[in-house]
């Protein structure tokens, strides 16, 4: 297995991540990881080292003002990840992988951005770890806006019912697995139930539930049951 590290531009702030590539010719598989609202990509290197294993190649990158990237977070829209995640996508394409067998993991506001994008990009297989939801009239806010009261913000139903993220999941025609923790502070399991029971084009669907696990997985117990689950998930669909 090779970690290179990798910088792309999106607009005037470089963007920085990880690759994780695995031995032998390829073109391989992979996997990109949407991180959550002030998380870090570094987040899911763990995870990326396990997939070379199985021959599958995978990048975790920063959003804007994440982590080892460029930008303030606190002047970043949900627009703004928006273009991030399709320029980081992008970036993927031009590695040594098999175009045809690309897949997303996306936690938290990482999972909404997936689902926001899952018609547009070439996604094969798709996992939501515990995914908010944001109407589409909200995506030029800003960030820090919902995530300095989140809890509240999602209590209000009107604040994502109307998603078209959900919209976009009904016609996702690929593999999905939704994932919840069961003690989810700051995403009400409402919200991943809905993606769950929205989803009626896909080829097959799961949804697990990580067993006493916040919303950060901050346990390594529970880090661990979600690598196990999407490494599993992604060699059986990809």
């Amino acid at each position: 297995m090779k970690k290179q590290n990798v910088e792309f531009k999106v607009g005037g702030d470089t963007l920085r991540g990880s690759l994780f590539i695995p031995d032998g010719k390829g073109p391989f598989p992979a996997v990109i990881f949407f991180h959550g609202s002030g998380g870090k990509g570094e987040k899911y290197y763990e995870a990326g080292e396990k997939f070379p294993e199985k021959g599958i190649m995978a990048f975790a990158f920063n959003f804007r003002g994440c982590g080892r990237s460029e930008g303030d977070f606190k002047e970043q829209t949900y627009r703004d990840a928006l273009d991030d995640a399709q320029s980081a996508f992008e970036v993927l394409l031009k590695q040594n992988v098999d175009l045809d067998r690309i897949g997303v993991a996306g936690g938290s506001f990482g999972g909404f951005i997936a689902a926001m994008l899952c018609l547009r990009l070439r996604i094969k297989s798709l996992v939501l770890l515990g995914p908010s939801a944001h109407k589409e009239s909200l995506l030029k806010k800003i960030f820090r806006d919902d995530i300095d009261d989140e809890v509240k913000y999602f209590l209000v139903r009107n604040n994502w019912i109307g998603s078209e993220a959900f919209t976009n999941i009904a016609n996702f025609k690929g593999p999905l697995l939704v994932i919840k923790s069961e003690r989810d502070e700051n995403v009400p399991g409402e919200i991943p139930d809905k993606y769950f029971k929205d989803a009626v084009s896909f080829s097959k669907k799961e949804l697990k539930i990580i067993v006493g696990a916040d919303h950060r997985l901050s346990e390594q117990k529970w880090k661990d049951d979600f690598f196990d689950l999407i490494l599993s998930w992604f060699t059986e669909t990809l």
